[in-house]
């Protein structure tokens, strides 16, 4: 069952806004059971999905710290909310850099400010800077660092996930869209308000990191 929830509706923007940097022969990596994000590119050769649950029927079962690929495979990757995840993320990164082929990109995403979450499989939360210089020590240019969200946005996630979980909507069909429907509307203005405060108060405030790093040529 869906569920309206901002940080969804802020990945879905936002990688829709710097889909251009993926292109050509695509890695998912963490994906999950869905080709969730492949819409938003326009220059797709081949997008594959790698997770290491094999339940949700990747294309390639793995793990980010290993990927079973060889060198200069891949043209582009896509990393949604997974490096928090992963207990080595500099292995993960060094992976990255291994499979990609020369002037290929990394679009990720990672959490700031979230709640525990699938535990005991959650391990860091990063800040731009953390992720900037992990990509940076492994040999990759940092083209863009975006913190996504600010006070109002995060406010909205918070209560929402706090709900969520307090009264098990996911398992409930009635109340669930009951409060999807109430998620949509405070989420959708918590975003607007964000999107008025431009100030370096609400810049320190955000749900989510989305960083763009290149392979050397």
């Amino acid at each position: 069952m869906y569920i309206y929830q901002v940080i969804r509706d802020l990945l879905d923007k936002n990688i829709n806004k710097y889909s251009y940097y993926i292109y050509g022969r695509i890695l998912d990596v963490g994906s999950g059971s869905a080709k969730r994000y492949v819409k938003y590119f326009k220059k797709v050769e081949q997008y594959l999905t790698l997770d290491i649950n094999p339940d949700n029927k990747p294309d390639i079962i793995g793990d980010a710290e290993e990927i079973p690929a060889k060198e200069n495979s891949f043209d582009s990757i896509i990393c949604t909310q997974v490096l928090g995840d992963i207990l080595f993320p500099d292995k993960a990164i060094k992976e990255f850099y291994r499979v990609l082929k020369p002037g290929g990109a990394v679009l990720l995403t990672e959490g700031f400010i979230d709640e525990l979450h699938g535990e005991p499989i959650d391990y860091w939360r990063f800040t731009p800077y953390g992720l900037k210089a992990l990509f940076e020590k492994n040999n990759f240019e940092v083209l863009k660092v975006e913190m996504l969200g600010g006070i109002f946005s995060v406010a909205s996630q918070m209560f929402s996930r706090y709900l969520i979980n307090t009264f098990l909507l996911y398992e409930h069909k009635i109340w669930g869209k009951f409060f999807s429907s109430l998620f949509f509307v405070t989420g959708k203005t918590a975003i607007w308000l964000d999107s008025k405060i431009n100030n370096q108060a609400n810049k320190k405030i955000g749900l989510d990191i989305l960083i763009i790093a290149k392979k050397s040529d």
